[in-house]
């Protein structure tokens, strides 16, 4: 009998402290209400998503930016995500109200593109641009600009066919379009049009554009039928003076050393090789030596 009534206490006990326990987490969960707005013009952002972390509960901003969402507890973490802004975490903490203001992401698409006539972000632009910097430009020690533009833009053909120190290569954009007239893309730098890109430093190159199509180089007429290429220069910066030094050294070994004649050796198998036209020739006829050589082979040692 005794241990029927310590078994049923212990289950009371046990129901009990259960009892206790739920209500308790009933009483700390709470409806947590807000706003989302843009930071920028304090706008209210729509179908944000609001969701607690490390849980299923979600959900998202009217037209208004106003959203309620249920907490479990105070240390519950609210998540605001939205394409195109900064995602924000935000501990809810003993606030029954949360407003928060959102940023634009700053990426690729908010970048600024020179184009014919202005500058243009890439999100809004619909022409074939592409854009160069000046740190991926000189990724490797060139000469001039142009040869710094091979490999760099996909349907741009950069050869060079001169062994010159310092010589330009031959650029061309969307292949060969002509055939007697200039061929040449337009060059403009600063805004001047027609520079030649090899009278300027690659190391003082900004960014470059290449305009490939018919609306991006509208602005330039028949200048531009061949494509367009803008370079932009580096400008003054405010702040303390920076000092930079970027310098290449290259060594050049010949690989194979070919043994040459002497000035004795070349006249003999210069005359050797008359000999032989004279012995072989079918007409018979008598070939001599240029009359320097004979004299210089008479006076050799």
């Amino acid at each position: 009998m005794k241990q029927n009534n310590r078994l049923l206490a212990g289950i009371v006990l046990q129901t009990c402290f259960l009892l206790f326990c739920s209500v308790f987490a009933f009483g700390q969960a709470r409806t947590v209400t807000g706003t989302v707005t843009d930071s920028v013009n304090n706008h209210p952002i729509g179908n944000v998503s609001v969701q607690v972390q490390g849980t299923g509960t979600g959900t998202v901003t009217d037209v208004n930016g106003n959203f309620s969402i249920s907490v479990p507890s105070n240390s519950s973490v609210l998540v605001f995500s939205f394409t195109g802004m900064e995602t924000q975490q935000v501990t809810v903490g003993d606030k029954s109200t949360v407003n928060v203001h959102m940023s634009s992401v700053s990426g690729t698409l908010n970048e600024v593109v020179v184009i014919g006539y202005g500058t243009a972000r890439k999100s809004d632009l619909t022409g074939s641009v592409a854009t160069v910097k000046g740190d991926q430009l000189m990724d490797r020690p060139v000469p001039n600009v142009t040869q710094a533009l091979q490999g760099k833009v996909a349907g741009v053909d950069v050869s060079v066919n001169s062994n010159a120190p310092g010589a330009g290569a031959k650029v061309r954009v969307r292949g060969i379009g002509s055939i007697n007239s200039n061929i040449d893309p337009l060059y403009v730098v600063d805004g001047v049009i027609g520079v030649d890109p090899n009278s300027i430093n690659p190391n003082d190159v900004a960014s470059l554009e290449v305009l490939k199509d018919a609306s991006s180089t509208a602005i330039f007429g028949a200048r531009g039928a061949n494509g367009v290429i803008i370079i932009t220069t580096k400008r003054g910066r405010r702040g303390g003076t920076t000092v930079s030094y970027d310098g290449n050294v290259n060594m050049v070994d010949l690989y194979r050393h070919l043994k040459t004649l002497n000035s004795d050796e070349f006249i003999q198998i210069y005359n050797l090789a008359y000999a032989n036209g004279q012995k072989w020739d079918p007409d018979g006829a008598v070939q001599m030596p240029p009359k320097a050589l004979l004299e210089f082979a008479y006076q050799s040692p």
